[in-house]
């Protein structure tokens, strides 16, 4: 409560870590597109060392209120909340941001074995569901993401539909623009969770766990960013 630590899961911790893996990683500007409850937020602003600007970006507006208090809590000073759907970051703000983390909403579970209900409303009908909304927010990403950044794609998903095909589908729409990162030295063991393609799937009894999927990409070239229907807002980075 006094802010000193916040108590994370050990694989919910493997997204920002990814995202600052590398000596390339000098951000000034980062987005956390789904951010609440913030628990990537504070430790992304903790990498950040409490400089540059942050963008804790939350489309639930019931859980801003959550949000604002961890960052709060935390001593974050810089980060800017925002409300939106992070569908339209790719058309408001392109090639604004030198990192961003996607830790995208998914069917969640890899959380069974903490959460017994996570399995409660499981379906195939909502895994394609969710999918598709994973690859519209990917999508988004990598427009709002600057030439020569980064993007940690994550879930805590387990299956293929939410997250290699999610991958998959970023590295087809983009073709050359985009190149994936292995993560198979992030951490000591990691090569036991890491896939042919170089992305972490992390199943619970791989490390004793919750189960998280990771991946890593670099945009190597301009693309040409989408018209956004809804009216722009006054929200500027400065670069």
């Amino acid at each position: 409560m006094a802010g000193l630590f916040y108590i994370q899961e050990a694989s919910s911790m493997l997204p920002p870590s990814a995202l600052y893996a590398g000596e390339d990683n000098d951000y000034e500007a980062v987005l956390d597109m789904a951010a609440a409850p913030g628990s990537k937020t504070t430790q992304l602003a903790a990498l950040m060392e409490n400089s540059g600007v942050l963008v804790a970006n939350e489309f639930a507006a019931s859980r801003v209120k959550v949000l604002h208090a961890n960052i709060e809590r935390c001593g974050v000073r810089n980060a800017a909340l925002s409300n939106y759907d992070a569908r339209v970051f790719g058309g408001w703000l392109p090639e604004q941001f030198d990192a961003i983390l996607l830790d995208a909403p998914c069917s969640g579970e890899g959380t069974v074995r903490k959460d017994p209900d996570a399995m409660k409303n499981w379906s195939l009908n909502s895994t394609a569901e969710i999918a598709a909304t994973q690859k519209d927010l990917i999508e988004s990403a990598f427009h709002a993401l600057k030439v020569g950044g980064n993007l940690v794609y994550s879930t805590c998903a387990l299956s293929p539909e939410e997250n290699q095909q999610v991958a998959e589908y970023l590295l087809e729409t983009f073709g050359d623009a985009v190149q994936v990162q292995s993560l198979q030295t992030l951490f000591e063991g990691a090569e036991k969770a890491t896939t042919s393609e170089g992305y972490l799937h992390v199943f619970p009894q791989t490390y004793d766990s919750e189960g998280f999927f990771i991946a890593k990409f670099t945009k190597l070239a301009p693309v040409t960013a989408p018209t956004v229907k809804k009216n722009s807002v006054n929200f500027l980075l400065v670069n």
